[in-house]
């Protein structure tokens, strides 16, 4: 991948200056999708849940007995 294409191609005191310039903002980046990421799976198990729920209710207001 071009990560390794480039700890291949940079000499070290490149790859430092690279680090500690943008290595905390590459970690905050990782972190922000790691969030966005969880989030998505929250809100996709409540929508899940209430499409559940309203299956289930309307079932239930029809007289179909509600799955289990």
């Amino acid at each position: 991948g071009i990560n390794e294409e480039l700890n291949a191609a940079w000499d070290g005191p490149s790859q430092i200056a690279f680090q500690e310039a943008y290595g905390d903002w590459i970690q905050q980046l990782r972190k922000y999708s790691d969030t966005l990421n969880n989030v998505h799976q929250y809100l996709t198990s409540v929508a899940q849940n209430f499409e559940d729920l309203d299956a289930a209710a309307a079932a239930a207001a029809s007289g179909a007995a509600a799955p289990v």
